[in-house]
Parts: C-alpha cells; sequence; structure tokens
C-alpha cells in the first residue's frame, strides 16, 4: 500500500525503480531490445511522482 508523503511511499517507487532498472539491464544482456513493458512500469513510476508532486 501506498502512504502518501510516508516512508512506505518512497520504499515503493525505490523498488520499482530498482526493478525496472534490473529488468533492462537483464533484457539488454541478452539482446532483448522490447522495453515496452519497463516503459509502461516508468510511465507508472512518474504518475506516481506527479501526482504527489501536486498535492
Amino acid at each position: 500500500m501506498v502512504m502518501n508523503n510516508g516512508k512506505g511511499y518512497y520504499e515503493d517507487i525505490s523498488d520499482d525503480l530498482l526493478y525496472v532498472s534490473q529488468s533492462i539491464s537483464q533484457k539488454i544482456s541478452s539482446e532483448d531490445f522490447n522495453l515496452s513493458d519497463e516503459k509502461e512500469i516508468i510511465k507508472d513510476i512518474l504518475e506516481k511522482l506527479e501526482s504527489q508532486s501536486s498535492e
């Protein structure tokens, strides 16, 4: 669960960023350049950050 301005909120964002970073690295290492799933995750992260900054 995401908490507004709480530690959990930032831990969730951090976990998402770590996951997407590792996923991209693994795909590039295996010469898989289809990053559409990672692109969607990044969009979701940005939306979370934008909604948080507008509050």
